[in-house]
């Protein structure tokens, strides 16, 4: 099995071994630290650079002995920094076993990864607190329609494809935002809360990639974000609430803030969901390698977080709990969300900049 991912890893050991040796100390080191002979391996070519690349191809990776030779290498030559880079890289030390094979170097404690940073566990769990109370059910006569949360005292952000809903269209007045449905216990249910719908309802939106063109692709653009601003009857962001994750008990539910900061969605970091899937009780799921890539428009996140039917509509945050994608729809492979700063911009042309902060609450925070 080949140890490297693509053929840009293989020429930086390639690189790095013609930086360390010459021909003839690259042989030596072959016959002091492997026990082998260069010229049994491979012919030796003129061009050095060709005879390391035969070596790495056409007997060390067919043989899965490449992390000996880069290991045996660095031992030969610790002072190479490309060397020491690579032997880092694969997290090798600078001893071989008696049979030959690598043994990685051992310390107390490591750092694995780099984006998976620790936590502050009081201060995540007061977070996950304040978050979980904006997040609601969004239900009509005919059950679970999708997720929404709280963005402004009375505003709700949700998908575009969540109020086409044939019971948004034909019976506005049947639709609640069930807040704190959620499990309590083992065995207890919290039914929450239900608010109604303003009769002025529907704010502005942007529409799903499908009901606009009729299908789906690999980059919905800009033109088509798939979040609806809706309003409540009332002010549900301004209702103090008894919520045991918050030390005070007063506390105000609040609402999410929405930043227009584009957010570095650096490929592998960790991404978590509060979502209602499948209509039921209020779920969490963190990934922590989630996030694949950004389309090219920027108009599109694809990350590996769960979700299920029912958890369009649901709020996408960071480890830090900052809220950085609108989760909207999964294909083969992925599910994909709307980038927080995206929608604020397209909020801005539609509404105005002065507008736009009074609805959501911006000119209270």
């Amino acid at each position: 099995m080949s140890l490297f991912k693509n053929g840009s890893e293989l020429e930086k050991v390639q690189e790095a071994l013609v930086d360390a040796f010459t021909a003839d100390s690259f042989a030596q080191m072959f016959s002091f630290k492997l026990n082998e002979r260069l010229d049994k391996v491979v012919s030796q070519e003129k061009n050095f650079q060709v005879t390391v690349f035969r070596v790495l191809t056409e007997w060390a990776e067919p043989q899965d002995l490449t992390l000996r030779l880069i290991n045996a290498a660095h031992q030969a030559n610790p002072s190479n920094q490309k060397l020491l880079k690579i032997a880092q890289q694969y997290q090798l030390g600078t001893e071989l076993s008696l049979d030959g094979n690598v043994q990685p170097q051992r310390q107390a404690e490591k750092i694995i990864r780099e984006l998976n940073k620790f936590i502050d566990i009081g201060l995540w769990m007061k977070k996950c607190g304040e978050a979980e109370v904006r997040v609601c059910r969004i239900r009509g006569e005919r059950g679970a329609i999708g997720t929404g949360f709280l963005v402004g005292p009375d505003i709700v952000l949700t998908n575009d494809h969540v109020v086409q809903d044939e019971t948004f269209q034909k019976n506005p007045e049947s639709i609640v935002c069930q807040f704190d449905y959620k499990k309590i216990s083992d065995t207890v249910l919290n039914p929450g809360t239900e608010y109604k719908l303003s009769e002025d309802w529907l704010i502005t939106s942007s529409p799903n990639e499908k009901n606009k063109k009729g299908y789906y692709t690999d980059d919905p653009g800009i033109d088509t974000l798939d979040y609806a601003l809706l309003r409540l009857e009332q002010k549900v962001g301004k209702k103090s609430l008894g919520n045991p994750a918050i030390e005070d008990k007063n506390t105000e539910r609040g609402w999410f803030r929405l930043l227009s900061k584009p957010y570095d969605f650096a490929p592998n970091s960790p991404l978590i969901i509060l979502q209602h899937p499948d209509g039921d009780s209020l779920k969490m799921a963190i990934e922590t390698q989630a996030i694949q890539q950004i389309t090219p428009s920027g108009a599109m996140v694809k990350y590996n977080t769960n979700t299920q039917g029912g958890s369009s509509g649901s709020p996408c945050f960071d480890l830090d709990w900052n809220l950085v994608a609108l989760h909207h729809s999964g294909a083969e492979g992925f599910n994909a969300g709307t980038p927080i700063s995206l929608i604020v911009e397209d909020l801005k042309q539609k509404l105005g900049e002065q507008q736009m902060k009074q609805l959501l609450g911006l000119d209270q925070q």
